[in-house]
């Protein structure tokens, strides 16, 4: 059982290590959009914010259901939007 627990809360500590990567490369995609140094900085922006939804999903399933649910939907929201702008013209 403990070793259940451990390899659980390793995941857990890597969800939330990878999302605050994620997060800090959101910021710095913005800020290089903001700034037009990359002028498309925001097709890559977006599906990271999606990923991070995600991880967050994640973290939160355990404690708060209701939060997670909400964060899921959020993020397929942001996959759907970012599908249709990427494919649509």
């Amino acid at each position: 059982m403990n070793e259940k627990s451990n390899g659980s809360q390793l995941l857990h500590r890597l969800a939330n290590v990878l999302a605050v990567i994620i997060s800090c490369a959101v910021i710095v995609l913005a800020v290089l959009q903001l700034t037009n140094v990359w002028q498309t900085a925001v097709n890559v922006c977006i599906p990271l914010m999606g990923l991070e939804m995600l991880l967050q999903t994640y973290s939160q399933w355990e404690r708060s259901r209701k939060t997670a649910y909400f964060t899921l939907f959020a993020a397929i929201f942001v996959f759907i939007c970012a599908a249709v702008v990427f494919f649509l013209p």
